[in-house]
């Protein structure tokens, strides 16, 4: 409490005598590192406005751009990591390659993957890591074949990311599979079978359910036609039951092949995300 206090008369001091401007960088940081993220926001959008140098300009914006970046603010983050300008080879690369992944955290991926080809990097960890970002936003896309082409560029002395490598592979293998499902084979089988589309959509809990429910009208419907005939209204109500059940049946299992797919796929893409993450923070931490 006694901290926040001194601090708060302090920026109310700063504030009093337009002194923004000559804050050093390395109290910004510490605000930042304490998490007083507002704060540090607002002494560099001043600091921003009386900027004298394309040096000075670079290291505001960089520095906005990384404060937006932990408070997951990735549009505002976007916008400033732009800025910096590609001249300034420290942080430009390093600004160009975090706006490329916050275009694909927002999934954007075709603007992630232009930001990722254009980068220009100036290390061999950075064009490792350009690659294999590459690869992750392809991934992303559901770009399998240009996906392949980029694992064959992976160094395998590129220890930084080995791990999300092999991650990245085994993901594609998961993408593989899920794309092998048929909307239109689930409709088959549950036309024949009810219940069986959603089972072979990966709802089996809901095809037990649907063939229990079926089975149930269908009986019911067969002892209506052998009791009371074909006209009796027992026989037309629960034979209208099971057709109508069976119909929305079929065509539950072929959207069933649909939403699963997306679900499995949402599940994979954050996974891809994560494992993008992990060697663009090892590298520039």
């Amino acid at each position: 409490m006694r901290n926040c206090l001194s601090f708060l008369l302090f920026m109310i001091s700063l504030v009093a005598n337009g002194q923004f401007r000559n804050i050093p960088h390395q109290f910004i940081r510490h605000l930042i590192n304490e998490k007083f993220y507002d704060e540090a926001i607002v002494i560099l959008n001043e600091k921003l406005h009386h900027a004298v140098s394309q040096t000075e300009l670079d290291s505001l914006n960089f520095m906005l751009g990384k404060t937006y970046y932990i408070q997951q603010k990735l549009p505002e983050s976007i916008h400033y990591l732009d800025l910096v300008s590609e001249k300034n080879t420290v942080l430009g690369t390093e600004a160009k390659f975090f706006s490329a992944f916050n275009e694909a955290y927002l999934r954007k991926f075709n603007k992630s993957f232009r930001k990722f080809k254009d980068l220009h990097t100036i290390s061999e960890d950075q064009r490792q890591l350009r690659i294999f970002e590459l690869a992750g936003v392809s991934l992303l896309q559901n770009d399998l074949n240009h996906f392949d082409s980029l694992k064959k560029k992976f160094a395998t002395t590129w220890t930084l990311g080995i791990e999300q490598e092999n991650n990245f592979v085994a993901y594609k293998g998961f993408l593989e599979q899920i794309d092998k499902k048929k909307p239109a084979v689930a409709g088959l089988l549950s036309a024949v079978i009810p219940g069986a589309g959603k089972f072979y959509a990966g709802r089996k809990g809901n095809g037990i359910f649907t063939l229990l429910i079926s089975t149930l009208l269908g009986l019911q419907t067969y002892e209506a036609y052998q009791k009371d005939g074909p006209s009796s209204a027992r026989f037309i109500i629960y034979g209208s039951l099971f057709t109508t059940f069976h119909v929305a049946n079929i065509w539950g299992s072929v959207l069933a092949v649909n939403l699963v797919r997306n679900e499995k796929k949402d599940a994979v893409q954050n996974q891809i995300l994560l494992d993008m993450h992990i060697p663009l923070r090892t590298l520039f931490q």
